[in-house]
């Protein structure tokens, strides 16, 4: 199991579980035990921080990108509770010249906002070659920031980053936001390179839309009950599962519940 370092002298809301409940994923080469932001590399996109993503396929891929075997885990994001928390004050740039110039802050360590959480599309690009090139036709611009490019320039940037907005990350920046995770499970992951099914999150969110329907639950509690079980196991394991149409697999799901009862 995983266990998340947390500041126990940080005081934090009740939360309200009828609130939305986002699952998150995060690839790993190895099962850590804790997370250690000081440990984490300054270089990502947003910083010194640790991340996960809204999908986890990509999840998987990265955890298996210099092994055969790799780990993924999910936990669930409780984004409203740290909405209202003014020590974390998330932020998600949806505009891609916001999103861009956040990049660059944290590229020419510029970044003095203070979100803990930040939100935003994942790079498809060449991240690094894409910002050495800029950064050097800006000196040679005679301008001291990538920030004061006119906004075409940006977006030639933009363009050869290739932003993902169906591919999403969330940056945890300090304890107190990593606070607002709670881990449900996590799996060995092995080279699935031709799987041609969907998401297994989008799976699990077919399904979990289903459960607040027609059991008349919170979206919390579907979320954890679905994201628990042994079914979504066998969805993110097995093709022959995965390819189900979302109403068998939640009648798997309720026959694993009776199973268990």
């Amino acid at each position: 199991m995983f266990r998340i370092i947390k500041n126990r002298n940080a005081k934090r809301k009740k939360v309200d579980r009828s609130r939305p409940a986002i699952p998150i994923f995060r690839g790993e080469k190895e099962r850590h035990e804790k997370y250690d932001i000081s440990k984490s590399s300054p270089e990502s996109d947003f910083g010194r921080a640790y991340y996960w993503g809204l999908r986890f396929i990509p999840a998987r891929n990265w955890s298996l990108s210099s092994s055969d075997e790799g780990y993924v885990s999910w936990y669930i994001f409780d984004i409203q509770s740290a909405l209202s928390d003014m020590e974390v004050q998330p932020e998600c740039p949806n505009d891609p010249i916001n999103w861009l110039d956040i990049i660059i802050k944290f590229k020419e360590k510029r970044y003095d906002g203070k979100a803990q959480i930040i939100m935003g599309d994942m790079i498809d690009g060449a991240k690094g070659a894409v910002l050495d090139e800029y950064r050097a036709k800006a000196k040679m611009m005679g301008i001291t920031s990538m920030l004061d490019f006119p906004d075409s320039i940006k977006q030639e940037m933009i363009d050869k980053l290739h932003p993902d907005r169906f591919d999403q990350q969330v940056a945890f920046r300090n304890e107190k936001a990593l606070s607002y995770l709670e881990h449900i499970g996590t799996a060995k992951v092995k080279d699935m390179s031709e799987w041609k099914y969907s998401d297994p999150s989008a799976i699990a969110a077919n399904v979990i839309i289903m459960l607040i329907s027609q059991d008349k639950i919170d979206e919390y509690t579907a979320t954890k009950a679905f994201l628990s079980s042994n079914t979504f196991r066998r969805v993110i394991a097995e093709p022959k599962v995965a390819q189900l149409p979302p109403t068998t697999i939640l009648n798997m799901y309720r026959q694993e519940v009776r199973n268990n009862a």
